[in-house]
């Protein structure tokens, strides 16, 4: 079952369970024989049940769409980086190594080869990047260790980072190591991929992978 059939079955149990406290309440009101203060209990008790529900249902939906899957981490799906996994290939290019900071000039800043920096810092800026790319690409919300066909993944490409900004991450370096992003695609099985950012259709992943070279946003900021 998809995450949205989940929160579609989540929010109809909560719906029904809150017409049938608002029967009972209205049941209580017509007994014979009861109270004020009687009533004015049983609405306190009632309003307060249905809080409780309400507040449950929130924070079920909340889990849900958070909720990532330790297989799903664990795994290379679509070309992403499995999590404990610290290979060349998932650096991060926005990040520099140690032994390239001493080649950066940066001002009011006294830099060694043992002072590790982004790509992008500087006097101005303040932005820092991740030495490896995220382990957690398309798996929020619990999905499972593979781009299915009802849990597709985002494409790798650099080019459609802008259409998925969102969800998009790095995947993977292209090497010869992978030969070039091949997904090994299988009718059925996949890797499937959104067609475009609308995120309704569905298709064969093309590209396993993203091309390892830092790019900037029109606020100069490394991706």
């Amino acid at each position: 079952m998809t995450t949205a059939a989940l929160l579609d079955v989540a929010t109809f149990i909560f719906v029904s369970v809150v017409i049938l406290f608002c029967i009972v309440l209205l049941l209580s009101f017509t007994q014979r024989g009861a109270t004020k203060s009687t009533n004015r209990r049983q609405f306190i008790r009632a309003s307060i049940a249905a809080l409780a529900i309400y507040l449950l249902h929130l924070l079920s939906r909340e889990s849900i769409n958070s909720f990532a899957r330790w297989d799903c981490l664990r795994s290379d799906k679509g070309g992403k980086r499995p999590f404990g996994i610290e290979s060349e290939e998932y650096k991060h290019p926005c990040y520099n190594d140690t032994a390239a900071v001493a080649e950066i000039e940066v001002d009011d800043l006294s830099l060694t080869p043992s002072s590790p920096m982004s790509l992008c810092s500087s006097s101005t800026t303040t932005n820092t990047y991740e030495q490896y790319i995220s382990a957690t690409r398309d798996c929020q919300g619990a999905k499972r260790y593979t781009c299915s066909l009802s849990e597709p993944c985002t494409p790798c490409e650099i080019s459609r980072r802008d259409e998925f900004l969102s969800t998009w991450s790095r995947c993977q370096a292209c090497s010869i190591r992978n030969n070039w992003g091949d997904c090994n695609f299988q009718d059925g099985q996949g890797p499937y991929c959104w067609k475009d950012g609308d995120m309704v259709e569905v298709v064969p992943c093309k590209i396993c992978c993203t091309d390892n070279m830092p790019m900037f946003d029109k606020e100069g900021v490394c991706y």
